[in-house]
């Protein structure tokens, strides 16, 4: 398992993306989902990721808030969210890119919280 994870620049390292309450009405009612992202990268791009992340802060959470408030009810309720995953996948390595290597940046999306409240009753 070791030598999957990598060492050094290329030992894997969490960043958080965002944690906030995203609204989403597809099912005609209101509901309010509390979400946490975390991006798993390598450590060599650690230090891009939070330079991005810091400068464009408001166009980050205002993408991952059009994913949440398009999104189709089912895909947030799959119990994987296999779907908001690949969505969110697409979208940050459409902002963070690829590193020297040609690989993207971002490894992996993680959605530790997901949960979804009706808002308004």
């Amino acid at each position: 398992m070791a030598l999957l994870e990598g060492t050094g620049e290329d030992a894997p390292v969490e960043i958080e993306l965002v944690e906030d309450r995203f609204q989403n009405m597809s099912t005609g009612h209101v509901w309010e989902w509390r979400v946490q992202i975390v991006l798993r990268a390598r450590q060599k791009n650690a230090a891009h990721l939070e330079t991005i992340k810091e400068r464009d802060s408001a166009l980050l959470k205002e993408g991952v808030a059009l994913i949440f408030r398009r999104a189709q009810d089912r895909h947030l309720r799959e119990p994987g969210l296999e779907t908001i995953t690949r969505q969110l996948t697409t979208y940050v390595n459409e902002v963070f890119g690829v590193d020297a290597d040609g690989m993207p940046r971002v490894d992996r999306v993680i959605i530790p919280e997901c949960k979804g409240f009706r808002s308004d009753t």
